[in-house]
């Protein structure tokens, strides 16, 4: 055992710690301080960064805040600058909803767009002001449209459509489709006009096809009006584009004349949806004067059903062909012509054609399993290579006449598309929303509107489920007395378990 001498001297040797802490303790507190301020450095950073090159996701599942193709074409391509005032009551119902529409509508406008709120209870100070300045009455959620020509004012309610029983729900938000419409109405300086033709289908038809067209149309600022050939001796001059809706009784010739001079002099557009079924000599051949022959066929193919003959099937799936503005935003959607459709012969390389400036175009090809069958009235179809027309089979096309190869030089031209099928726009009532696109591309695009074609703003539709009061009363049950009751056994279960 050592001395208390020997351990006295050992415990002086022994360095004294002390004196270091202070520096130690500095030492930590500089670390920190440097932490934090690189903390501080990568918050601001990123924050930066958020601000300059953002990108925002809607993982709504209807994606009810993200634009169409449309209105993002057009506001990539708008010109005037537009002023919009939302004048909402902050615990109205549609307050969110309109304001994050209107809010995509000002982040894709290239600040042609500037959006301001306000509430119509605190804000009364500025609505006043907006109201002396523009004339303006704020007495209900509205959002209005400024330029410094036009004014244009909804509603909100003309943003929605309400369920008829007492409980007035939201059934269908048509905010897109309005707003779209509205500036429009307030940048175009005049209204786009298409004429249906009439006096050649079926009244009852066209008013069912005028019907859905004309509500399309008019999403898009597009005004719709009948025209008969019968009594006039030109198409009228406002017209921006004629639309032959399968015409069952050919025109004469008389009317051809009317509409050669129209396209060619007037630099009009043409959109003709041919009736395979019915004689229309005179229409046709003024169709394959321009490079697009329609073919006496049907195109069809046939399925095999097992202890079955093969059958005919006339309901042609086809495929949006690239190459076109008509369908640059329609490639891989699917598409279905219903009841008869002949093929059309596309003359895209005849040197004749190239001469006059008229460039054809497919726009449409049926599936590969179809093809232009020239014996159709026969009960049992099969492909023979020395009559029938081989696929692919194409059931629209394009024809333009005028245009230069200079995408800097602007100059209108003549305008065609072709569909091989009547009922695109379904006589019945039920078109589809693709033919509906379709068609509203191929009018856009014949009266030089290209920045609109696109895929066109979707309704949100709220849906019901009806429930048996039985069922319900047998859902309420297993809610609020029979899962949670369950829940409480087991955990008694798992209780007495773990304690034994």
């Amino acid at each position: 055992m050592a001395s208390p001498d020997k351990q006295s001297k050992q415990k002086s040797e022994t360095p004294d710690p002390r004196p270091a802490r202070p520096a130690r303790r500095l030492f930590i507190a500089a670390r920190v301080v440097l932490q934090i301020l690189l903390v501080f450095i990568i918050y601001a950073e990123v924050n930066y960064i958020g601000f300059r090159q953002h990108q925002q996701w809607d993982l709504t599942q209807n994606r009810k805040f993200t634009l169409s193709e449309t209105s993002k074409n057009f506001l990539a391509n708008q010109e005037g600058e537009v002023k919009i005032i939302m004048a909402f009551l902050r615990s109205s119902d549609l307050f969110s909803d309109v304001q994050a529409l209107l809010s995509e509508y000002e982040r894709h406008s290239n600040d042609h767009i500037t959006l301001e709120i306000l509430d119509l209870s605190r804000d009364r100070e500025r609505l006043m002001d907006l109201s002396n300045q523009h004339g303006l009455v704020f007495n209900r959620d509205s959002i209005v449209l400024l330029t410094p020509n036009r004014t244009k004012i909804l509603a909100a309610e003309d943003l929605i459509t309400r369920s008829t029983d007492r409980n007035q729900r939201v059934m269908e938000f048509r905010g897109e489709e309005v707003i779209t419409s509205s500036l429009l109405q307030v940048t175009e300086k005049q209204q786009k006009k298409i004429y249906l033709l009439i006096g050649n289908r079926q009244a009852e038809e066209l008013i069912q096809i005028g019907k859905q067209l004309a509500s399309i149309a008019s999403t898009q600022n597009v005004r719709l009006e009948s025209l008969n050939l019968a009594g006039i001796k030109s198409i009228p001059a406002d017209a921006d584009a004629v639309f032959i809706a399968g015409a069952k009784v050919d025109l004469e010739a008389r009317h051809i004349e009317m509409l050669e001079s129209y396209w060619n002099e007037q630099h009009g557009g043409l959109l003709i949806f041919l009736d395979p079924a019915a004689a229309t000599p005179n229409l046709s051949a003024f169709i394959r004067a321009h490079g697009v022959a329609p073919q006496d066929d049907r195109v069809l193919s046939v399925v095999s059903i097992p202890g079955m003959a093969l059958k005919k099937t006339f309901d042609v799936p086809i495929a949006f062909l690239p190459g076109s503005p008509i369908t640059r935003n329609l490639g891989g959607i699917n598409l279905q012509l219903r009841g008869q459709t002949q093929s059309l012969k596309v003359f895209n390389d005849d040197e004749l054609l190239e001469v006059k400036k008229i460039r054809p175009l497919p726009l449409m090809v049926a599936g590969s399993r179809f093809w232009g069958e020239t014996d159709y009235q026969e009960e049992v179809a099969a492909y023979n290579e020395n009559q029938d027309n081989p696929p692919p089979a194409y059931t629209a096309a394009s024809i333009e006449k005028g245009a230069t190869d200079d995408p800097n030089m602007k100059i209108r031209s003549s305008r065609m598309v072709i569909v091989s099928n009547p009922d695109l726009i379904d006589p019945a009532g039920n078109t589809s929303k693709i033919n509906a696109d379709f068609t509203m591309a191929s009018l856009n695009w014949m009266v030089d509107r290209s920045e609109l074609i696109g895929i066109s703003p979707r309704k949100l539709t709220t849906y019901t489920l009806d429930i048996e009061p039985a069922d319900l009363s047998l859902l309420n049950n297993l809610s609020i007395f029979i899962l949670p009751g369950i829940a409480l056994i087991l955990a008694g279960i798992i209780r007495m378990i773990r304690r034994h």
